[in-house]
């Protein structure tokens, strides 16, 4: 009796051991899922970024872009003016320029910290949804 009960035991925690093993599997992927979400989205940002670097920007007609496009521009915008009131508050605060290359470097410093803080929260988001 005792050995079959040890069996049943035995065969209970490795099914056990089996499931966390497949709990942890299936935790990593959707991390790994997240963080690849994360990327692009920072990817595409990016690209947003280097555009209205490379280009004298004129801002598309939302119209003509697939929803995706569209919804990075709008995040972009988003994000740029978050980025753009910061700094612009600081400086005063400090009482520098607003045009000196000093605010342009802090600009794209904060730039780059707000957009990987919005490519987390949005690659968050659309893993729940």
């Amino acid at each position: 009796e005792r050995k079959r009960l040890a069996e049943e035991e035995k065969k209970r925690l490795e099914a056990e051991k089996a499931a966390m093993a497949e709990e942890e599997a299936e935790a990593t992927r959707i991390e790994q899922e997240r963080l690849a979400e994360e990327k692009r989205i920072k990817q595409q940002l990016e690209e947003e970024r280097l555009r209205r670097e490379a280009t004298a920007y004129e801002a598309p007609n939302l119209d003509d872009l697939d929803e995706e496009q569209a919804h990075v521009v709008q995040l972009y915008d988003e994000i740029e003016e978050v980025a753009r009131g910061e700094v612009e508050e600081l400086h005063k605060d400090r009482g520098l320029s607003l045009t000196s290359e000093v605010f342009n470097k802090d600009f794209r410093d904060k730039l780059d910290s707000v957009m990987k803080g919005y490519a987390l929260m949005e690659s968050q988001n659309r893993m729940e949804a």
